[in-house]
């Protein structure tokens, strides 16, 4: 995770602006960004309680309410830098709408439902797990666990890069999106590269070599 500048209106990772090329004004270092990110991820997906941050239904909370949250976590965070980090973020992990902002996907958090939306859905999706999940994947299928919703993407490394957060070896799992939703169970995109379902049965779902 790299720092982030601005040039202009644009924030932008790294030194130079892939735009126009110059140098822009550092925003936030790639240290404090990791922090602030990892902070914000978890405060609108799991913890918003902890700092008296009040999601509504749909994950929607405001940024006043966010940056004194962020504020009392890390003293030297301000509206700009989460802004930075909400622009730049490579999986699209976080929205903003006018003058509130919510997590994309990942919640934990009981109350919180998103919204369905008509993103085209990839007919095949992906999602990494440890091998001593699969006996038990392939008989009930795919579950939410400790999330509100099952976790897929559309890229095979990027399955197999969530996994090793789990195991060093992680089982690549082939899911069959386009029999699910032409059965009629609800993929949605989330973000960038994720895309969730409440339950994948193990119908739909095969283990790659």
């Amino acid at each position: 995770m790299s720092e982030v500048r601005k040039c202009d209106d644009r924030f932008y990772e790294g030194e130079q602006c892939p735009i126009c090329g110059e140098v822009g004004d550092m925003v936030i270092d790639h240290d404090k960004r990791r922090k602030a990110s990892k902070f914000l991820s978890g405060l609108l997906r799991h913890f918003p309680d902890d700092y008296d941050v009040n999601l509504d239904t749909r994950g929607w909370v405001s940024t006043g309410e966010v940056l004194e949250a962020c504020s009392d976590k890390y003293d030297w965070i301000d509206s700009e830098q989460v802004l930075a980090i909400v622009a730049t973020d490579n999986k699209g992990r976080f929205e903003v709408d006018g003058y509130s902002i919510r997590a994309s996907y990942g919640h934990s958090v009981d109350d919180v439902e998103l919204e369905e939306n008509n993103t085209v859905v990839p007919n095949v999706l992906y999602h990494g797990t440890d091998g001593e999940n699969v006996e038990s994947i392939m008989e009930e299928g795919l579950k939410p666990m400790n999330r509100n919703m099952v976790h897929m993407t559309d890229s095979a490394d990027e399955a197999l890069e969530v996994g090793r957060r789990h195991t060093s070896d992680p089982t690549l799992l082939e899911i069959d999106a386009e029999s699910m939703m032409n059965d009629g169970l609800t993929v949605v995109k989330r973000g960038k590269v994720v895309y969730t379902s409440d339950h994948v049965p193990s119908e739909y779902i095969s283990v790659q070599d």
